[in-house]
């Protein structure tokens, strides 16, 4: 009897030392550093870096200064040469950007967001809307503020 008892307090003391998170030590870790190497880089325009969206072939940066905003366009078809291809002015400051195909969208200091057309790296217009956070599906825009809405951009400019 005691045999049995005794063989299920050491099985379940075996299973719970073998469940217990334990923590980590410097040998569980990997130090991942050796084994990137950087191929390219490009210097960003004066500003301080919002955020980065990466699309196809091309790197969009939302930056921000003071009193106004700007985006961003980098090509990246050279990995190795990355190079700066244009950027235009928005009128706030923008901290977010989010891009699928011919559209990037920026979100502003005061919770809108500018649909910018790249379909042409040569920026050529902007649509503003409301919202304080962004994502982009294809011709779709997806905005939090306080509920999700979902835009259709298929067509934004007027």
């Amino acid at each position: 009897m005691c045999h049995s008892t005794c063989f299920r307090r050491s099985l379940l003391l075996g299973l719970v030392l073998c469940l217990s998170p334990r923590p980590a030590r410097g040998t569980d870790c990997v130090d991942y550093l050796g084994y990137l190497q950087r191929i390219g880089a490009v210097s960003l325009p004066p500003g301080i870096p919002g955020d980065m969206a990466v699309d196809g072939e091309h790197a969009y940066f939302a930056q921000y200064f003071d009193h106004f905003g700007r985006f961003t366009v980098f090509d990246l078809s050279d990995p190795q040469l990355p190079t700066f291809v244009s950027y235009v002015d928005t009128p706030d400051s923008v901290y977010r950007v989010a891009a699928s195909g011919q559209y990037a969208c920026l979100i502003n200091d005061f919770g809108g967001f500018y649909v910018i057309d790249v379909s042409n790296p040569w920026i050529v217009g902007t649509h503003a809307i409301f919202a304080s956070a962004v994502s982009m599906a294809g011709n779709y825009v997806y905005t939090g503020e306080t509920n999700l809405a979902v835009w259709d951009i298929s067509d934004p400019l007027p």
